[in-house]
């Protein structure tokens, strides 16, 4: 992602000095902003899905808890995805859906945290799904930006 990261930024500084390329394929000038704010943003929860993975191996939780917990990491997921394809279709009202489910996303990880208090690395763990939802929430409301 990091190297993905990067050649967004190249792109972009590539067709802002080249902006009849630019114009070639179809890239305005306000697609700019919103490709660099998302790549920044991806590569964030890319870094924190990084610590996910390796606090994951610390924990040793028992069969019910890894379920609850990966039931929950599923549910995080699907509203990054649903949050990328609501940028990618820069749909305002679908976007604003997913601002509005964010506090819940943020309940069920301190929900989670409050049940398995007893874990070591669970809190670590909690803070970074929620960053997760957090870098997507600010992801939509820029999106929600876009329109206006």
């Amino acid at each position: 992602v990091n190297r993905l990261s990067f050649l967004v930024y190249r792109s972009l500084r590539y067709f802002q000095r080249n902006p009849a390329a630019a114009k070639k394929l179809g890239v305005k000038q306000e697609d700019f902003l919103l490709l660099w704010v998302a790549s920044a943003k991806v590569e964030k929860i890319a870094d924190q899905a990084k610590w996910i993975t390796k606090l994951l191996r610390r924990v040793k939780f028992n069969k019910s808890e890894q379920e609850d917990f990966f039931k929950l990491y599923s549910t995080i997921e699907k509203y990054y995805l649903d949050g990328l394809q609501a940028l990618y279709d820069r749909d305002c009202e679908a976007a604003f859906s997913l601002v509005v489910k964010s506090k819940k996303r943020i309940k069920l990880c301190r929900d989670f945290r409050r049940q398995n208090w007893n874990y070591e690395w669970v809190p670590e763990l909690m803070e970074k799904l929620k960053s997760v939802v957090g870098e997507t929430k600010s992801l939509m409301t820029y999106v929600c930006d876009l329109e206006k």
